[in-house]
């Protein structure tokens, strides 16, 4: 029995998440045409592999990832024709080039993925590996780092503990919970697998105590294939499904400034995740589809719907039954991590996890003060940062005050702003600091080389 220790800070945000957590994941008929975006992940975008005019097949590859960069394959979510490539609205709030692809609606499959399945139980660690990187998996809870390179950071390295991260701490989300409830053996064969890529010592998957159905059905999976699996109940608090966060609970172990959690023996994969790393694994299925969140107080029906990626969210939000009062906001998420979206004619991607509405009587005032200097965002900020600091120096763009209060170790978790006495944009400043801080590190790394290359031509 795993001994859990409890992170610093934290807030107790309102849930809100019934009735969605009850409703069972539907799966959203595709439109006719989906636009389907060439970066779906942290690293640079993909490079098209198909031509206007190409026949696709669902489940083919239709973008590369450039030699030499961080990033994760894109493939078609349906067959169909290539109609072109357009500039478009990405969720993470710039654009983003999407391949066109006219839905045919037979959802002819590629050669490449298996029907029958193989024998997952044989595979080693590099055809584990293999199989991810070929099916364009990523970190499905919205961060997007690609899965095959998380699993090759943790080589010659001892992990401890392979965590299944369940946690879903978010506000209105409920599709890892719904996913864990219906997927519950693949999610176990899944973290099994993954486990046995980083050679962990320990398998867990952590569930927070707020979601009965999905620790019941877990136990039930772990139970049922014999897997040598421990099931952890997380104390309900947020940001407990933050990586760091999740780190002390169950290792009760810190991760360094600027060093990785396997640099502490750890690697973490969203529940989501490992269910698809199963079906890569056992099918050659290339991540094409996510579960999606619909809620909010203009959403007249919420749902889970299983969506295509480049499924346009106005599409997500009919399929709802539309909306019951036009929304003032629309985020792409969860209200704590998520960001606004300008058209709902913006895609779903693989890291997609909510599409949340917000009335205008919601967001009233929401950001319309100034620091009053109370504190308050240091007593909940789990990294033990001063949120405020960071705010004032990114206004008058203070790098050097930013690097050294940390700012790059800032999770964007929310909760400062939540707290803001002032209703200070908290998080919308620090993530302009961090791109500030990111420029000047780039300029004196820039500087530095040329003062090298003068050095060695004076020589």
């Amino acid at each position: 029995m795993l001994k859990l220790s409890r992170f610093r800070g934290g807030v107790h945000p309102p849930y809100n998440k019934r009735p969605q957590n009850e409703r069972a994941i539907v799966p959203l008929a595709p439109g006719d045409t989906l636009k389907v975006p060439l970066s779906q992940h942290i690293g640079a975008p993909c490079v098209p592999v198909v031509n206007v005019g190409d026949y696709v097949k669902l489940g083919q590859l239709i973008g590369e990832v450039p030699e030499g960069k961080l990033g994760a394959r894109i493939h078609s979510p349906v067959s169909g024709t290539v109609t072109g490539f357009e500039m478009i609205p990405h969720q993470s709030g710039g654009f983003c080039k999407c391949a066109v692809i006219a839905n045919d609606g037979r959802d002819e499959l590629d050669p490449s993925i298996d029907r029958e399945g193989r024998d997952v139980d044989a595979m080693t660690p590099d055809e584990i590996t293999e199989a991810v990187r070929n099916a364009g998996i990523v970190g499905m809870g919205g961060a997007g780092f690609p899965t095959a390179v998380k699993i090759s950071s943790c080589r010659g390295k001892t992990i401890e503990f392979c965590i299944a991260n369940g946690a879903e701490c978010e506000p209105y989300l409920s599709c890892d919970d719904r996913v864990m409830v219906e997927h519950s053996e693949d999610v176990v064969r899944g973290v099994v697998l993954l486990s046995r890529a980083v050679n962990a010592r320990v398998t867990v998957i952590a569930i927070e105590k707020n979601k009965p159905a999905a620790i019941k059905c877990i136990e039930a999976a772990v139970a049922s294939l014999g897997a040598k699996v421990t099931v952890v109940q997380l104390p309900v608090k947020y940001p407990q499904g933050g990586e760091k966060q999740l780190i002390k609970a169950i290792m009760n172990a810190k991760v360094p400034s600027g060093k990785l959690p396997a640099d502490v023996g750890a690697a973490i994969f969203n529940v989501s995740s490992c269910a698809a790393v199963y079906n890569a694994c056992r099918h050659n299925m290339p991540l094409v589809t996510t579960t999606v969140t619909v809620a909010g107080s203009c959403i007249k029906s919420p749902e889970n719907f299983e969506a295509r990626v480049g499924t346009p969210f106005a599409v997500l939000a009919a399929a709802c039954g539309g909306f019951c009062e036009d929304p003032a906001k629309v985020i792409s998420g969860g209200p704590m991590t998520g960001a606004a979206l300008s058209t709902l004619e913006t895609p779903v991607t693989k890291t997609t996890t909510g599409l949340i509405t917000f009335t205008a009587e919601e967001v009233k005032g929401e950001y319309d003060g100034a620091c009053i200097r109370c504190g308050k965002c240091v007593g909940v900020c789990p990294m033990g940062l001063s949120p405020f600091l960071f705010a004032a120096y990114g206004e008058v763009n203070n790098t050097a005050a930013l690097t050294r209060y940390h700012v790059k170790d800032c999770i964007e978790c929310g909760c400062c702003a939540y707290v803001c006495t002032g209703r200070v944009p908290l998080i919308a400043r620090i993530r302009a600091g961090k791109a500030r801080v990111a420029i000047a590190e780039a300029e004196a790394k820039e500087k530095a080389a040329k003062a090298k290359e003068k050095e060695a031509e004076a020589k």
